[in-house]
């Protein structure tokens, strides 16, 4: 038997009793992988353990290493923040002048988010008009305006999404702590093209380890694209920009994982189950790279 990384970036220990006969496929915080069954360490009810990946069950975290540091040198970008206002476009049929506008937002909530604006430092606001709540006009050549689809580096991503919470989602915070981030973005007619790049910007994220879920709700208003984050190391950045508009003390995951991180590399190093094949490089893994703990569905 080995403790080691797997394909997945789970903590995994290989036992060559357990047959190889089914393949199983699970989802943890947006996350999805899949292998035969083999032993996994998880964290349940506040215990690490070792079971079998066929057991795997609800509410179960898996440990995902990645071999990293800590992500550092994004900044707050106007632009690319911006991109959360410029989604959906239409024509003035009197002008043909293009605008933008930002649908299924209350008339109250309007002052709220331009006064969030203002404190940012952000150019942009919203209007109330009879096209309903549009931003105001874009002095920047259109064609400098950057699209989802370009949207490839943690930079561009994370600006976006503290964009997307803005005017569309919430930061969860409670006693000056961070909790998580939620987002409803409004799909609809030929508005859906947008599900596939969202899509894909997730999976950009998950490749370095930053993890989102989303999913799709269907109402009488349309098609909502649902988005949800407490990965610690995105709440991090968001919280230092939001810090202009509401005090924040702390992240209340970041605190939990470091924690556990410690009661991990313990767990690794005594526990009579796990096998000293490739302990050693494993412990320098855990020691050295990023942890994060996804719940499983």
């Amino acid at each position: 038997m080995e403790i080691l990384i797997d394909k997945n970036n789970l903590l995994v220990i290989e036992n060559p009793n357990i047959p190889k006969i089914k393949e199983y496929d699970f989802v943890a915080s947006g996350y999805r992988f899949g292998d035969y069954d083999k032993w996994i360490v998880v964290y349940h009810k506040k215990q690490i353990k070792i079971i079998n990946l066929k057991n795997l069950g609800e509410n179960m975290n898996v440990f995902f290493i990645i071999k990293r540091k800590k992500i550092s040198g994004i900044e707050l970008d106007k632009n690319l923040f911006g991109l959360a206002l410029w989604l959906f476009s239409g024509f003035d049929e009197n002008t043909g002048d293009k605008y933008f506008f930002v649908p299924r937002i209350k008339d109250s909530e309007v002052d709220i988010i331009n006064k969030k604006l203002e404190k940012l430092g952000i150019d942009w606001k919203l209007i109330k008009s009879e096209k309903g709540i549009i931003v105001d006009k874009i002095q920047s050549n259109e064609n400098t305006i950057p699209r989802i689809n370009h949207l490839e580096w943690k930079n561009s991503i994370i600006n976006f999404l503290f964009g997307l919470v803005l005017i569309y989602g919430k930061m969860e915070i409670k006693n000056n702590e961070l909790i998580g981030i939620k987002i409803h973005l409004p799909l609809f007619g030929q508005y859906i093209k947008y599900k596939e790049e969202l899509d894909s910007m997730i999976k950009n994220l998950q490749e370095d380890g930053i993890f989102l879920n989303s999913s799709i709700v269907k109402n009488n208003d349309g098609i909502i694209y649902q988005l949800s984050s407490s990965d610690y190391e995105l709440l991090w950045f968001l919280a230092n920009w939001y810090q202009s508009i509401e005090k924040i003390d702390k992240i209340l995951k970041q605190e939990i994982i470091s924690k556990i991180k410690l009661d991990l590399i313990n767990f690794v190093e005594m526990d009579w189950q796990v096998p000293y094949n490739w302990k050693e490089k494993v412990l320098e893994m855990i020691e050295d790279g990023m942890i994060k703990l996804l719940v499983v569905w």
